[in-house]
């Protein structure tokens, strides 16, 4: 019968079967006086009309009430009458959980209940979300709409559980993750939590993580709406704040162009988190191409105090680009390894250099460093002995008899090293004492200078050479002391001499059994001290000049080249206790240093200069091409800067724009957006042949921001927990009783099916019946 009945009525949308008590409503209800009123005038039309008829008063009485069935049939449509079956929407509370997938939650120092083993903060997280017996999910599943959202540098659904049926998905999909977010952004995180959960009825936030917050975005206005709002957010706290126990090689940097067999120091920098006591560990440097270890190093590390800079030595074999790995060995307790390695590379330069070596007396230092200039294949050596009688056969590779008279002459010479010499002698003129300034000023070359008793540095005074000097002359001193000199002194290294590494030592070796020990030195010059600028690498160890340490070794500037200041002429006497070889060595060192701006591109027109070394993947690199007066007057026309990282197979092309028009001033910036060892090339005009060698090298790394501080961060989940009214929690601890005290917001809303019935055919046919059946009875009756 009620299937019949909602057939009859044209019900689409409401099922009488369904239960539900289904109400009459007119959708234009007019008052009920005017309803009443209606039906009394109608029924009185009805009445008047039949009651004149010449029928029986049973068939007016039939014929009234179908005329007065058809009014209100009428009556009824035009009042739009709906079905309405009443009920209401319950919409669920909802719990909001957001889940930490950054990849400071692979940290292992968590423990699974009843266990020692140690688990991921991740797998910790999860397990204390999902288990079965008192999970968090499971123990809101019940009266909760829970979702989970996981966060990192974005927000991102994972899972709704509506009902447990569906816990077991949820968890799998959940220890199936691999957290590797590169960044946390908590407050982003909360935000987008409050925002997706407006105008629904939100219980509480659950936020699962470690708190290790990366992102720099303030979580002061997410707070403050969630406690407008008066929503409490808890805290599920994974991890210890103790620091992880982690060793990490942070930076291995060196001279990016360099001579073939040069010694090259690679200074690396070491941190170390987690650790109380002290201990060793091994650096080394390996051949990328090759694997072969080509440095080691043991070092001493104590947590206690401010680590130095640990250097490294060694020579490159091959030319060209080389690459490298430093590395420092993990230790057994070491969760994340990824930080001991660094990649670093060279451009190592087979270039033969051309040395001028003028000296006065043949003094012993000139016999051993003659022989070394005589017997180094990378040298081509021109050896100038002033003092000797007419028709000595001068001695090197490339002998001379006088010293240069032009320009041309001395343009071969990358390094020129006097000796004991007297610059007002016959063997020089004034006209060479300014070509020779200026050879090292302008065109860049490298000098040095070998103090003896007779001449240098005092003779030096007012000469063009002076202004080469890294030293002030002292005008007192001639160079020979009243009384003999019978004992020795060990001189003494600073810091820049065992930074600089010419001497052989590493920047941290605080040993001095080298410099300390053995055979010392008799003689040293008396000067002021060092000119500005100038460093300072060895020092007499009790004498002072100016107030200063005696100066003994000093590297200095002027213009374009680079100058080198010996202050005593016993040097030869370390051969008795460093051997030899590593005496020869110590001035090849010497020499090349010298040469570095004359042969690794100081003599060409062009610089090329970068705001730093050392970038990170986003950064900006700012890069400056200066040209010279000499190439003010050509066309330079458009100029590039060619980017090429060789491992990578990446090249671009960066145009390079005038600082203003007319300008030899140029400058590009573009994004380091990949991480690698990157060549910065110039694209010159055709007549600068001679930069050939101009560029520069920069290194680009992705910083790991969240492995440089693993350790959990509680302190700010407590806080937020306590500004929003709501819990901290482990995920060891009763986490069911955590659900149980979040209430039930859930809330009811009417949600009324309603069904017209005024537009239905059963209307019309119902109105038809009536008038038809009227009609019949009429003439049936025999009336009009």
């Amino acid at each position: 019968m009620t299937t019949l009945l909602q057939w009859l009525l044209g019900l689409e949308r409401i099922r009488l079967s369904d239960g539900g008590s289904p109400v009459l409503r007119f959708a234009t209800p007019p008052a009920p006086w005017i309803m009443l009123a209606g039906a009394v005038v109608a029924a009185y039309a009805v009445y008047t009309l039949y009651h004149r008829e010449q029928a029986p008063a049973r068939w007016r009485r039939v014929m009234a009430v179908l005329r007065f069935g058809a009014i209100i049939t009428v009556l009824f449509i035009l009042a739009q009458p709906l079905l309405v079956l009443r009920r209401n929407h319950i919409d669920p509370s909802r719990v909001l959980i957001l889940l930490d997938r950054s990849a400071s939650m692979t940290a292992l120092d968590e423990r699974l209940p009843n266990s020692n083993a140690p688990i991921s903060r991740w797998i910790a997280i999860t397990d204390a979300l999902t288990r079965a017996k008192d999970g968090l999910i499971p123990s809101l599943a019940g009266r909760h709409h829970v979702q989970v959202l996981s966060f990192a540098e974005s927000t991102s659904p994972e899972a709704d559980v509506v009902a447990s049926t569906k816990l077991a998905s949820v968890s799998d999909r959940l220890q199936s993750r691999v957290p590797n977010g590169s960044q946390t952004n908590l407050a982003s995180a909360i935000a987008a939590a409050l925002t997706q959960s407006q105008g629904s009825p939100l219980a509480a936030i659950i936020i699962a993580g470690d708190g290790r917050q990366t992102n720099d975005a303030p979580l002061e206005a997410a707070l403050a709406q969630a406690q407008a709002r008066s929503i409490p957010i808890h805290v599920v706290c994974a991890g210890s704040a103790h620091p992880l126990p982690d060793l990490r090689l942070d930076s291995a940097a060196c001279d990016d162009d360099v001579f073939l067999r040069d010694r090259v120091i690679v200074r690396t920098r070491v941190g170390i988190n987690g650790y109380d006591a002290a201990f060793d560990a091994e650096i080394q440097l390996r051949d990328k191409a090759t694997n072969e270890v080509l440095a080691t190093r043991t070092i001493h590390l104590d947590p206690a105090t401010p680590l130095p800079p640990f250097d490294l030595a060694f020579q490159p074999s091959k030319p060209g680009r080389n690459s490298f790995i430093a590395s420092i060995t993990p230790r057994p307790e070491e969760t994340n390894t990824d930080n001991n390695t660094v990649d670093l590379s060279v451009n190592a330069r087979d270039e033969k250099l051309s040395v001028l070596y003028v000296e006065g007396p043949p003094r012993y230092e000139y016999r051993y460093l003659k022989n070394m200039l005589l017997r180094e294949p990378s040298i081509d050596s021109s050896c100038l002995l002033v003092s000797a009688t007419p028709g000595f056969a001068q001695e090197g590779t490339r002998p001379i008899r006088r010293f240069p008279q032009s320009v041309e002459e001395l343009r071969p010479y990358d390094v020129i090293l006097l000796g004991d010499i007297d610059p007002r002698g016959d063997w020089i003129s004034p006209v060479q004492l300014a070509m020779l300034a200026d050879h090292v000023s302008q065109q860049g070359a490298g000098i040095a200078f070998i103090a003896g008793e007779s001449f240098v540095p005092h003779r030096l005074r007012q000469t063009p050479l002076e202004k080469l000097l890294p030293v002030r002359i002292d005008p007192e001193f001639l160079g020979r002391y009243e009384q003999s000199i019978a004992e020795t002194y060990a001189p003494k290294l600073t810091i820049e001499g065992r930074q600089s590494g010419l001497f052989g030592l590493a920047a941290d070796d605080d040993s001095d059994q080298w410099v300390g020990s053995g055979t010392g030195w008799y003689w040293f010059a008396r000067v002021l001290g060092p000119q500005p600028a100038s460093t300072v690498l060895l020092t007499h160890p009790t004498t002072t000049g100016a107030a200063l340490s005696m100066p003994l070794a000093v590297l200095g500037r002027a213009g374009a080249g680079r100058t080198f200041y010996l202050g005593t002429d016993d040097l030869w006497r370390w051969r008795q206790s460093i051997g030899e070889q590593e005496y020869e060595a110590l001035w090849l060192r010497i020499i090349r240093t010298l040469a570095r701006n004359r042969r690794l591109g100081a003599d060409c027109p062009w610089r090329l200069d970068v705001d730093r070394r050392n970038y990170e993947v986003g950064q900006r690199v700012h890069v400056r091409l200066t040209g010279a007066e000499s190439v003010l007057s050509t066309d330079v026309g458009d100029m590039t800067l060619r980017v090429m990282e060789a491992q990578l197979g990446l090249t671009q092309r960066v145009a390079l724009r005038p600082t203003h028009p007319g300008s030899r001033d140029f400058e590009a910036d573009f994004a380091a957006d990949a991480p690698g060892h990157y060549d910065l090339i110039p694209q010159l005009p055709e007549q600068t042949d001679g930069c050939k060698k101009l560029g520069a090298a920069i290194r680009v790394t992705q910083i790991d921001h969240e492995r440089l501080r693993p350790e959990a961060d509680p302190e700010l989940l407590r806080m937020i927990a306590s500004r929003t009214s709501g819990r901290f929690a482990k995920p060891g601890d009763d986490l069911a009783a955590l659900a149980a005290q979040i209430p039930d917001r859930s809330v009811q809303i009417p949600d009324d099916i309603e069904e017209p019935l005024w537009d239905k055919p059963v209307m019309v046919v119902l109105f038809a019946v009536l008038i038809i059946a009227e009609w019949i009875v009429r003439k049936t009756r025999g009336l009009p």
